[in-house]
This record gives C-alpha cells, sequence and structure tokens, in this order.
C-alpha cells in the first residue's frame, strides 16, 4: 500500500471517511496512486441491501487538467466494455461537486507484488506451478481484451500498457485479477497516435519505449517480465529509468538458467519467446502464450487450482510464518528498483504447494553460480536442450558469447567440452558448425 506523501496530504485523506459521494458512503482509505485515491465504500439500497465496492477518486490537483479527467474517464469506459472473470469489474463512473469517480468491484487480496514478497519474506516462496499458474490466468484475460469481442460483436482491441506484478490482484480466494487501466487503450481511438507511452518501465516492451503504435505483442512482452521474474524471485530489469529502457531496447534477455541451472527447459523456451525483442518473433497473441503455458502445466505432476493458491497464502499469511534475515534480503531485492540490492542465491525450483513450507536452501555447489563461468556451466545443459527444439528461441549462444567475452576462448571451450555428454552432443555440433 502506498502512503499519502505528508501528514497534511493523510489528515486531508482521512476527512473523506463517512462521506457520501454519488451515493457511496466512504468507509476508509486504501490505497494513494500517481493520479488518485482508492477508498473503500458502500452501495446501499432499501432492503438492507448492502455492496462493498471500490472508489477510485481522482486527485483534486487534477480536477482541472482536461487530459487527465479525459484519462480518467477513459479508463471507466475502457474498464465497463470488459467482461471477464480475471478482470475487475467497472460498475460506475460520476462526477459530484467537482470531484471525479470510479465505482468498481472490492477485491480482498494481496497484489502480486506483495503476495511474492511475503512468500520471500517467510522463506516460503511461491511455487512454481503456482507462479506459472497465475500467468496463464492473466494470458487468457489479456487474451480477451486483446482480441475478443463485446456483446454487439464489436472488437475490444484492448492494450493494457501497464502489466505489472502490482497490478495483478490475488485474492484470498485463489482468483487472479488484472486491475487498473489508468493507460489502457483501445487501438481504434484516434487518440492513440498522439499520446505518449506510459507504464512502468521496467516492465515496458521494446516498442513502447521507442513510442511506436502497440497491440497485444507489447502486453505479452510484459506478460513476459513477470513470468520470468515470479519464477525466479528476481527481478529482471531495475535501476535508473533510462538505463534500464535502454537495456530493454538493446540487449538481449539472459536465459533463465542462466540464474538458475535447474530451470525447467521447456519453461524456459516458452518465457524467451515471449521476451524477444522483436515482435515478429515473439508469441503473436496472449491467447498462443497462455496455450504453452497450460501444456505446460499439464506435464506437471502437481494439479494447481485456485482452491491451492488459496491454501497457499492462507499459509503464509498464518502468524506461525516468522519473517527471516535471508528472506527479508530476498524481498528487498525483488521489490526494490535499487541494483545495488542483490539477491545472488537462486530459488528451489522443485518447490511445491504442500504445506506451503519450500524445498531445502540451494547446497554449496549451487552457490558457485555466483561466478561467471559457474552461472555460465550451470546454464549450458538445459540451455542446450532448447536449441534443437525452437527455430526462434536459441539461448545457448548467448550464453556461449557470455562465456568468450568473460573467460576467453580457452573457456569457451571447456565450456563445449563440458556439454558434449548426454543432451549437450547436439549443441556441440551445433558450435562446431558456427
Amino acid at each position: 500500500m502506498t502512503e499519502p506523501a505528508s501528514k497534511e496530504e493523510a489528515q486531508s485523506l482521512r476527512g473523506w471517511k463517512g462521506r457520501k459521494l454519488g451515493g457511496y458512503t466512504i468507509l476508509d482509505h486504501r490505497d494513494t496512486g500517481g493520479m488518485a485515491e482508492i477508498f473503500l465504500a458502500t452501495h446501499e439500497r432499501p432492503g438492507n441491501f448492502r455492496k462493498e465496492i471500490v472508489l477510485k477518486l481522482l486527485q483534486g490537483r487534477f480536477a482541472d487538467n482536461p487530459q487527465v479527467v479525459s484519462m480518467f474517464r477513459d479508463e471507466a469506459r475502457i474498464g465497463a466494455r470488459l467482461n471477464h472473470p480475471t478482470i475487475v469489474d467497472v460498475f460506475d463512473i460520476g462526477e459530484e461537486d467537482g470531484q471525479h469517480f470510479i465505482a468498481m468491484e472490492y477485491l480482498e487480496g494481496r497484489t502480486l507484488t506483495e503476495l511474492i514478497r511475503r512468500g520471500l519474506e517467510v522463506s516460503r516462496p511461491m511455487p512454481l506451478s503456482g507462479a506459472v499458474y497465475i500467468c496463464s490466468q492473466v494470458a487468457e484475460g489479456l487474451a480477451y481484451m486483446n482480441q475478443g469481442k463485446d456483446r454487439q460483436g464489436n472488437p475490444l482491441r484492448v492494450v493494457h500498457r501497464d502489466i505489472s506484478p502490482t497490478n495483478i490482484i490475488i485474492s484470498d480466494r485463489g482468483h487472479t485479477k488484472i486491475i487498473d487501466f489508468g493507460v489502457a487503450t483501445d487501438l481504434g481511438d484516434a487518440k492513440e497516435e498522439a499520446e505518449a507511452r506510459p507504464g512502468k518501465y521496467s516492465y515496458m516492451s521494446p516498442e513502447q519505449i521507442k513510442g511506436g503504435r502497440l497491440d497485444g505483442r507489447s502486453d505479452v512482452f510484459s506478460l513476459g517480465i513477470m513470468l520470468y521474474e515470479i519464477t525466479l524471485g528476481r527481478r529482471l530489469f531495475r535501476g535508473k529509468p533510462q538505463e534500464v529502457m535502454k537495456r530493454i531496447v538493446e540487449d538481449r534477455v539472459r536465459p533463465p538458467t542462466f540464474i538458475n541451472r535447474n530451470y525447467p527447459p521447456d519453461l524456459e523456451i516458452i518465457v524467451m519467446r515471449a521476451l524477444e525483442r522483436d515482435p515478429e518473433a515473439r508469441y503473436a497473441t496472449a491467447d498462443e502464450l497462455g496455450r504453452d503455458l497450460d501444456a505446460y502445466l499439464a506435464k506437471q505432476s502437481e494439479r494447481v487450482v485456485d482452491r491451492r493458491l488459496a491454501e497457499y497464502i492462507s499459509t503464509i499469511e498464518d502468524a506461525a510464518s516468522s519473517v527471516t534475515t535471508k528472506g527479508s534480503r530476498r524481498a528487498a531485492a525483488f521489490v526494490l528498483e535499487d541494483e545495488d540490492v542483490v539477491d545472488e542465491e537462486a530459488l528451489d525450483l522443485n518447490r511445491g504447494f504442500g504445506d506451503g513450507v519450500a524445498g531445502p536452501e540451494p547446497d554449496e555447489e549451487h552457490e558457485k553460480m555466483g561466478s561467471p563461468l559457474g552461472k555460465v556451466a550451470a546454464a549450458a545443459v538445459p540451455a542446450a536442450v532448447a536449441v534443437p527444439m525452437a527455430g526462434v528461441v536459441a539461448p545457448a549462444d548467448k550464453v556461449v558469447e557470455e562465456t568468450v567475452k568473460k573467460g576467453g576462448f580457452s573457456v569457451a571451450l571447456g565450456l563445449l567440452f563440458l556439454v558434449v555428454g548426454g543432451a549437450g552432443g547436439a549443441l556441440a555440433m551445433w558450435l562446431i558448425k558456427r
């Protein structure tokens, strides 16, 4: 939850408690955003009808800004067009005494950022299959808004433009919901060409940063970043805005096996395809990405449903789940944008739901992955599997390239001998042909 910037603002927000706005009674202030305040409110009618809802109020400093007011209204308009289980419902929009507001569904739960942070803090990270399941649910919602139709049969063609863990809510019952359409756009909107590309810079697609015209593939890239991060428990892009955006546009993403050699090769292929810088090489649609994620989950021994997520949430929220020093360090490294806060330890990728307790911490051999050579060697065998299987994704060649840069040709040659055995033989032959 974001706190008000000053004591004066906090006092002003408390003054809203008990006030009525557009037929809604405000109960409590819940959050502060960049342009709006979030309140819990009730909608009451005769016959003891009472419904808890969320009121989103445009901050007073923007009341006389036509562009911001227009964006606020567009958020409500776009949200009202959408009707899907993974998307927050928008009920109403209004203005009273100069105060603009949006009424929407109240969700009891946490943002995905808060959920991942809590799991890390108590050393019970989100199970790998659970992280993939959440992303498959988000992909389903994106497929609907990108490619679906409204009740009149009109194409929605909505691009969210701000997909990130802070805009995903996981309810206490394990339901996944996409929220905050404040910078979303209809592709048919004539204003789209002239508008700047807002959003969180560390989750932007290359074309979003460049200011190109966006389609659903931009949301796919953002979801790819999220998939990378919540499965590894580590941020992909962070630092100063201009430096991060430059890396997104120019640098190839290091494959997950570079971070954790036990990362599933078939999941790595999915992640790397979602993170292709060229939209033409990326998944063409969120539906296509979602189908691959579902296929991956279908092969796992542990079946994931909303109820399993709810049980996990209950476990990490339990008072008996104490915060650990190592967990706090990991959580800080995941949440903060500061590159100086580093988590070098790999998560246990065999972690499952069970009672919510993660598997054993990485052993000393895994710890050696902190060195460049250790990381490259750890990445080699799983990455090799990806080479013959994926035409558009061949992360292994980049691993060798990194090795040559850091250790010279002799180290790269050593890596070649390392992967000759088993599945690495195919990669060895491929490298020789190069």
